[in-house]
């Protein structure tokens, strides 16, 4: 009970196992399908497929289960593969696509493409990724040294425009976000965006250049007709507008500001002639408003009138100015008058807080306020002087409140950064004349600080920021090394003249100061532009290119002309540097020939395909005839990248070939351990360029594991033979176990690496079923010799075993051992089916030879049957068996035919002889009886028998009817003779009952009796008409006698 639970779970366990398998290879079927659908195709995986599905068909389900899986897995392998190169080879055809389009000098991967494509189109996936993903890496560094070269070459450019004084803030803001892109890895955008920052700065560049010619056209317009007396106020804001829109690098700004201002030019000296004139109506207008006498200048201004009528311009500007300038100094004149009246206010104002008396000082301010009203300024100035100082002999205390009113302008001028120290120290001493009652000394001392901390605070804030400019400025410059003269020396007395509050005096030095540096940096920038001119010539005769570097003089010597010395001076700078850049570009185009070949002559040495580098070695010599050292330099960083990629792609081939030596020796079960330390030595030797070091180590690793390869697989497929051998060699009944045994201690060596033993134990194992197969022939040798011997001595032709034996033998001597053994079984078994064909075919013809003799015993025409067992005969020795057996077999049928209808005629005529004999009435019923008898007992096919039987009783029948014939006959004769006697009047009457009686017994089938009784009728009968005869010629005779004696002639009677 219990091993039917187990067969029965054993089968449940097998029917589920065969259900799985199903299902993985309806899942594996699936895999195949849709990658087939994609395109991909998958031989390996159908290939396992059946053989799954013939392993599952013989009930192997472990290795149709393992098998399965295998398909199941190659086919969904294979078609990530597929989508994954398919994806990779379009990724890559964009880089190359794009490449073309952007330059002629990249080096793009595509005979990688078109070896990919062919593996892709060999339905080889795996080699095909591995080919493309380097290809996709090594275009991405191309791409990536491509426009990292092009970001550099913009910035370059970008910092040549901006040391020229072109913005380049937006093109700088888009060559940041072409850096981010190429960060991102996102070349297209980066290039574009390159291009874009390039543009950007060219067009800054254009509309710098157009905005600067046209702005010193317009400064040019404004000197002329600042020359011709305008005021050019508004055209200078204008200008300062452009200026202004130049630093802040809104160029479309300063455009429309500076063709706003040309377009102001030609308005200007007429707009400002009308101004003057309205400005001097003003003027007059308001000095009469202001009380002042201005007979004299109203005259002028008809003089003006008058010229400008005439349409001359210049007297009219002339005429207008000196009468503004006339005005102007009126005014200030009643200015000054004014303020002196209203300081006398003040101080007679504050005097009378204090309680001073000021009657007379109050007349004295009468007459100064009618002397202005007069225009007698002299006399407003003096009387106020002695208002001033009659207060001061009437009251101190007046005094002590100015000094304090003083005091309190210092405090606050002090805070502004102004140097008062001077009049603190006299203020200081106003206050000691005031202790030793020196009233008059005291209130000049406060006056004179009073007017000069009014014009303190009236200039100092300007000129002090006037100093700070020019301090920079020399700072600047020395930063710049140009030399500014004495110009520290005149800052310094600037300086010294403000702290002693000299605002005239620092306003000059300062003024000095900033013409001393104006006039050295326009020195410096007119030698340093003249330098420029002879580095560029000479630069330019040792065959460099100063295309770049003339730009920027023409550049400078522009900006020189509208008077930007530092910016000129900082685009000389720009312009030696590009010389000097020219130059190093020019040497460094001749340094990279020279390296280039020397790279050149590296990478052809490794083995690298360097076809690409001999044609930019080319390009290269043709730049440097054509003086083009910039695309040179390109070249020789295009064959540095070309070469640098061709040497990485020789050492990556032979790693990729060593890698793939490796993992084929891994796949073989192969420990390569010490072979990948060596091609991971080789990736650090390739990583830190050392190429020469990484292909010999690479070359070494790869050539190790193609020789463990190949000694694996010589022994594994030794191994594989010899098995294929032994299972050979068991499937023709050969003792293979003692050869099974040491095949599996060749795996166990295979297994472990011993591979030398492996292979030894594989040749032994083959070694050991020869010899039992050496046996084998030996045995099946013998017997098919001893089936020759017998078939020999049977009369048989022994042709084709003997050719058998022939070959048996060539093959054994070739070591062809199981060819001879099958040979030779196919000879046994041959010869034997020869054999037996050969005994049935003799035993056929023998038989017909026997049929034949019985034709000819019997007398049977056997002329064609004689003539087929001959051809039959013929047959045998050409070893035709079969068609002799055939041809025998067929004679004897028809034989058997002709000799079945001989004894079927011949009984057919028995019987109708019997029939016959019946009719007539002869006695064979006895003969019937004993023929049916024997004829019966009888085979069919007893031919003689069977004949001699027919023979026995148609010669009894012969005989019975010989003998009723003869008896019949005999009754007949005798019958005859009766009758005739009868008509003889022979007295027969005692015949008549020995007749009867003799048919009686004939009737009764006693022949010989008949026959004798008829004889005894007959002789009786005879008896009888000779007795009648007698007595008939007796009477005759006596008739004759009678009628002889009666004289009758008797003779013809006679």
């Amino acid at each position: 009970e219990a091993f039917d639970a187990a067969r029965v779970a054993s089968m449940d366990l097998e029917s589920s196992l065969v259900r799985y398998i199903d299902l993985i290879m309806e899942n594996a079927k699936t895999d195949i399908a849709k990658a087939e659908e994609a395109g991909a195709n998958v031989p390996a995986a159908r290939d396992s497929y059946k053989l799954a599905r013939r392993y599952l068909d013989k009930g192997d389900a472990a290795t149709a289960l393992t098998l399965a899986r295998k398909s199941q897995d190659l086919a969904g392998e294979t078609l990530e593969q597929y989508n994954e190169v398919n994806e990779n080879l379009d990724l890559l055809d964009s880089y190359i696509q794009w490449g073309k389009r952007v330059s002629r000098h990249l080096e793009m991967p595509e005979k990688e493409l078109e070896e990919a494509n062919a593996l892709v189109k060999d339905k080889k996936y795996g080699e095909a990724n591995s080919v493309v993903k380097g290809a996709l890496e090594t275009a991405r560094e191309v791409q990536v040294g491509f426009v990292n070269d092009e970001l550099e070459s913009i910035d370059v450019y970008l910092k040549e425009l901006e040391s020229g004084g072109v913005g380049t803030s937006v093109a700088r803001n888009t060559l940041n976000q072409a850096h981010n892109s190429l960060d991102d890895l996102n070349f297209e955008q980066a290039y574009t965006l390159a291009s874009q920052a390039r543009e950007q700065g060219e067009k800054n560049q254009e509309l710098y250049q157009d905005i600067i010619g046209k702005l010193r056209k317009a400064k040019d317009g404004i000197a002329w007709t600042k020359d011709l007396g305008v005021d050019t106020t508004s055209l200078k804001e204008l200008e300062d507008k452009v200026e202004k829109a130049l630093v802040n690098q809104t160029y479309t700004f300063a455009l429309d500001f500076v063709d706003q201002l040309l377009a102001e030019l030609p308005k200007a000296t007429q707009v400002h002639i009308n101004k003057l004139f309205n400005q001097a109506n003003a003027m007059l207008e308001e000095s009469r408003d202001m009380g002042l006498i201005v007979d004299e200048q109203e005259s002028l201004m008809a003089k003006a009138m008058g010229a400008a009528s005439d349409g001359d311009l210049e007297v009219t500007v002339t005429t207008i100015t000196q009468l503004e300038n006339e005005v102007t100094g009126l005014k200030e004149q009643y200015g000054d008058a004014k303020g002196s009246l209203d300081h006398l206010a003040e101080i007679l104002e504050a005097a009378d807080d204090i309680g001073v008396g000021i009657e007379g000082p109050r007349r004295l301010e009468g007459d100064a306020a009618k002397a202005l009203v007069e225009n007698d300024f002299k006399a407003v100035h003096r009387i106020v002087a002695e208002a001033e100082e009659d207060l001061i002999r009437t009251s101190s205390s007046f005094i002590v409140e100015y000094i304090g009113r003083v005091q309190d302008s210092i405090v606050r001028l002090e805070r502004q950064g102004a140097w008062v120290d001077k009049v603190e120290n006299k203020v200081d001493e106003a206050w000691s004349q005031l202790d030793d009652r020196k009233f008059t000394e005291a209130f000049s001392l406060a006056r004179e600080c009073t007017l000069t901390l009014q014009k303190v605070e009236e200039r100092f804030s300007g000129i002090h920021d006037r100093l700070r400019s020019a301090e920079a400025d020399v700072h600047r410059m020395g930063f710049l090394e140009v030399d500014t003269g004495d110009a520290v020396q005149v800052i310094s007395k600037a300086h010294e003249a403000l702290v002693d509050l000299d605002m005239d005096r620092a306003d000059k030095h300062i003024s000095e100061a900033l013409d001393e540096l104006g006039a050295a940096l326009r020195d410096t920038v007119e030698k340093q532009i003249s330098s420029l001119e002879e580095l560029i010539e000479s630069t330019k005769a040792d065959g460099a290119d100063v295309s770049s570097a003339a730009e920027r003089l023409d550049r400078a010597r522009a900006l020189a002309d509208l008077g930007k010395f530092q910016t000129a001076y900082m685009t000389v700078l720009g312009g030696i540097e590009a010389a000097a850049r020219a130059r190093r570009e020019m040497d460094d185009a001749v340094e990279g020939r020279r390296r280039a070949e020397e790279m050149f002559h590296d990478a052809e040495d490794l083995g690298a395909d360097v076809s690409r580098a001999k044609e930019l070695l080319a390009e290269i010599d043709d730049d440097l005839s054509d003086r083009r050292y910039r695309d040179a330099l390109h070249a020789v960083s295009s064959l540095t990248q070309v070469t640098r990629k061709a040497k990485r792609e020789r050492v990556m081939e032979l790693l990729t070939d060593g890698q793939n030596a490796i993992i084929e020796a891994e796949e073989h079960g192969l420990s390569v351990k010490v072979l990948r330390q060596e091609l991971d030595q080789a990736e650090e030797q390739l990583e830190l360029g050392d190429f020469h070091a990484a292909v010999a180590t690479t070359t070494e690793a790869t050539q190790a594991a193609r020789d463990l390869i190949s000694q694996f697989i010589t022994a594994r497929d030794r191994i594989v033979d010899v098995q294929s051998f032994i299972y050979d060699a068991s499937g023709i009944g050969t003792d293979t176990g003692r050869a099974t045994d040491m095949l599996g201690e060749a795996r166990d060596a295979l297994a472990e690496q011993r591979l030398d033993e492996a292979l030894d134990l594989a040749e032994r194992a083959e070694e050991e079923v020869k010899e039992r197969q050496r046996e084998m022939v030996s045995y099946e040798m013998e017997a098919l010799g001893d089936l020759r011997d017998e078939a020999q001595e049977l009369g048989m032709v022994v042709t084709t075993l003997q050719a058998s034996l022939d070959q048996a033998i060539e093959m054994t001597s070739s070591g062809d051992y199981k060819d001879a053994i099958l040979q030779l079984r196919d000879g046994l078994e041959e010869g034997r089916e020869l054999l037996v064909k050969y005994q049935k075919a003799t035993e056929s013809i023998e038989r017909a030879d026997e049929l034949l003799a019985i034709m000819v015993e019997l007398e049977i025409d056997s002329g064609v049957p004689g003539a087929e067992v001959e051809k039959a005969k013929r047959l045998v020795p050409e070893e035709e068996y079969e068609q002799a057996k055939s041809v025998a077999d067929e004679t004897r049928e028809d034989m058997t035919r002709i000799l079945d209808e001989h004894v079927v005629q011949k009984v057919d005529e028995l019987r109708a002889a019997f029939a016959r004999a019946e009719e007539v009435g002869i006695q064979v019923n006895d003969l019937e009886s004993s023929f049916d008898g024997s004829y019966g007992e009888q085979d069919a096919a007893a031919y003689m028998a069977l004949a001699a039987v027919v023979a026995e009783h148609e010669a009894q029948v012969k005989d019975r009817t010989a003998a009723y014939d003869d008896a019949s006959n005999r009754i007949d004769e005798a019958q005859t003779l009766y009758d005739d006697a009868v008509e003889l009047q022979v007295d027969v009457s005692p015949v008549t009952p020995m007749l009867e009686d003799a048919r009686t017994t004939l009737a009764a089938g006693l022949y010989p009796e008949a026959g004798a009784k008829a004889d005894s009728a007959r002789e009786k009968v005879l008896e009888l008409q000779r007795q009648f005869v007698l007595k008939y010629i007796s009477d005759a005779e006596a008739l004759i006698t009678e009628l002889q004696d009666m004289g009758v002639d008797t003779i013809q009677s006679n």
